[in-house]
């Protein structure tokens, strides 16, 4: 089954230009029209993608595709909808100036081609769907069923909330006001049509971690932990067919087909990284990662003549939890946190705590923890309270206090992947120490779940007294590890009187 499955993906080239030459003519008749050049496009808006608009038919790519079939489209990730996935490594991390470009992506790839220019949303994505097509030359795949139990957005609404309702616009612009970046869906694994012979790339790492349902079936991709079948995970999809169709001037211009397989490559490879380091799952920062896949999906448009084509996604522990974002209220003038009810709100997983000012503390704790930790194996992410999800179950176990967990790797930076890795943290043995790390401006959006009237050297103090002095043997001293000639030397600590020169730089 998996060899016909890679004789299915096998992407569709487009004719190319050269190929479609119209035969020269050899006499010229006074009734033959003349030729006129096509008329330069018009330029467009900073915020206007080339598909906002509904573009001339070319006849080089045979009958215009439109944007009809979206909404039916769509009806693919509909609560209760079978997906069939297979396992898709992750090209190399992508899309960001500190990292070099995949080999065989240059950057006039990741731009519209003048052709593309007068694509449709439809129309580009199959034409470019190779970008997304699972890798043709890989056998025994696995390959899993996947139903869809209910359909969430980055932005916490319901897709059953999320109907198409004509009096308020366009398809398109329902599509551009009620998606942002991915879709997340929680999925049930209930099937394993085939499976290869892959295992585990950390040992018995996985051993160590249950299965959800004890004796079940499970299924081992090439990076990330078990996936257990009747499992709950979070899927969450990169379709470039569904993704927004206006960016700000910082998201580059990039077309949406590539946009989508930079930020899959930049998550898929922030969890695979950590992964690989043991830094997901269950007293981690991280959630549990099972792997980078590709969804199998179908067109309803009939101008579409190879209707076959696949998203990207990645498969993570399902984690029912409440956003620091969601328990608390912002002030308007002060943008401050505050708890929306400090005496025992109720979460999403139904456990109640009372957030005073210790246990929210605790939580912070936990949080610069995990941060430093995850500095030290190399990954950096900017902390978001809309990111830091706070649960009080594992499986149906109440905890003594809750589990944080942050979320969304879309823009953390992996150290390996840069073009010159600098290697800060990873030459050492320890983690950094949090002072060094950790300011009262880089928390500003976490003030008010720390107390409102910290100055910086209340935060710093509060530092200190939290995580000990800088020598403290848990952590890296900032006054080595920020040190330039120890850092690119660190046997110069032998030599006595070494990195006592210069002070700690604070974050």
């Amino acid at each position: 089954m998996a060899e016909s499955r890679s004789d299915r993906t096998r992407s569709k080239q487009l004719p190319s230009t050269d190929e479609q030459t119209p035969k020269k003519q050899t006499q010229l008749s006074d009734e033959q029209p003349q030729l006129h050049s096509e008329p330069e496009p018009e330029p467009r808006l900073s915020e206007q993608l080339p598909t906002d608009t509904e573009p001339a038919t070319q006849s080089q790519h045979g009958p215009f595709i439109d944007d009809s079939s979206l909404s039916e489209d769509f009806e693919q990730y509909e609560k209760g909808s079978k997906l069939v996935l297979t396992y898709q490594a992750p090209r190399r991390t992508y899309g960001r100036s500190e990292y070099p470009n995949p080999p065989g992506i240059d950057s006039d790839d990741k731009v519209l081609s003048e052709d593309e220019k007068r694509l449709s949303r439809t129309g580009l994505v199959y034409h470019d769907r190779h970008i997304s097509n699972p890798d043709p030359t890989q056998d025994k795949a696995t390959v899993i069923l996947c139903k869809v139990d209910e359909a969430k957005y980055d932005d916490g609404a319901k897709h059953e909330d999320l109907t198409y309702k004509k009096q308020k616009g366009t398809f398109r612009q329902y599509l551009t006001d009620k998606r942002k970046r991915a879709k997340r869906y929680v999925g049930d694994i209930f099937d394993q049509k085939n499976a290869g012979s892959s295992t585990s790339s950390r040992g018995d790492r996985s051993e160590k971690q249950p299965d959800v349902a004890g004796e079940a079936p499970f299924i081992v991709p090439i990076d990330g932990e078990r996936l257990t079948v009747v499992q709950l995970a979070i899927l969450k999809v990169y379709d470039a067919m569904f993704y927004p169709f206006k960016y700000g001037m910082n998201q580059g211009p990039w077309k949406v087909t590539s946009r989508v397989d930079q930020e899959h490559t930049r998550e898929a490879g922030a969890y695979k990284h950590l992964w690989t380091h043991k830094k997901t799952g269950y007293e981690q920062l991280a959630p549990q990662y099972y792997g980078s896949w590709a969804i199998e999906l179908t067109t309803t448009n009939s101008d579409v003549e190879d209707k076959q084509r696949f998203s990207r996604a990645i498969i993570i522990e399902y984690i029912e939890g409440t956003s620091i974002e969601e328990l608390c209220f912002r002030t308007a003038k002060e943008y401050l946190l505050v708890p929306r009810n400090r005496m025992l709100p109720k979460m999403a997983d139904g456990t109640k705590w009372c957030f005073d000012r210790k246990l929210r503390l605790e939580v912070f704790v936990t949080l610069l923890k995990g941060y430093v930790n995850m500095l030290h194996h190399g990954v950096n992410m900017r902390l978001d309270p809309e990111n830091i999800l706070l649960t009080g179950k594992l499986g149906d176990e109440v905890l003594k206090t809750p589990r944080v967990v942050a979320i969304d790797y879309v823009d953390a930076l992996i150290d390996d992947e840069r073009k010159e890795p600098l290697r800060v943290y990873q030459r050492w043995d320890k983690p950094p120490h949090p002072w060094g790390e950790i300011s009262l401006p880089k928390m500003q959006y976490f003030h008010g779940w720390f107390p409102h009237h910290w100055t910086p050297e209340l935060f710093d103090s509060w530092l200190i007294y939290t995580f000990g002095q800088l020598d403290n043997p848990e952590y890296m001293d900032p006054n080595i590890s920020k040190d330039p000639k120890l850092s690119k030397d660190p046997q110069m600590l032998e030599q006595p009187g070494s990195g006592q020169d210069s002070g700690p730089e604070h974050s």
